[in-house]
C-alpha cells in the first residue's frame, strides 16, 4: 500500500478565482494498492491498483485517473 501527495503551483499562470487573478495551484492524491504472489522459482505475478485525483483553483483542470496492471516479473540468479 502507497500513498502520496503532490502539491504543484504554476508561478506564471494564473486562474481568475472570484473575479481575482491568482496563481494556479494544483493538489494531487495517489493511492496505490499492489500485490505480490511468488510463482515457479524466479518468477512473480503482480496485480496493481492505483487511483489518481487532481483538484484545482482551476475548476476546469480537475480529473481523477484510475490504472489497473499485471505483471510478470523473472528474477535473473
Amino acid at each position: 500500500v502507497e500513498m502520496r501527495f503532490r502539491m504543484q503551483r504554476y508561478p506564471f499562470r494564473l486562474v481568475d478565482v472570484d473575479d481575482t487573478d491568482v496563481q494556479r495551484r494544483d493538489h494531487r492524491w495517489i493511492p496505490k494498492v499492489t500485490w505480490t504472489r511468488p510463482l515457479k522459482s524466479g518468477f512473480d505475478l503482480r496485480a496493481g491498483y492505483t487511483f489518481e485525483t487532481r483538484t484545482s483553483n482551476d475548476p476546469s483542470r480537475e480529473s481523477t485517473a484510475h490504472l489497473v496492471t499485471m505483471t510478470l516479473i523473472r528474477y535473473w540468479r
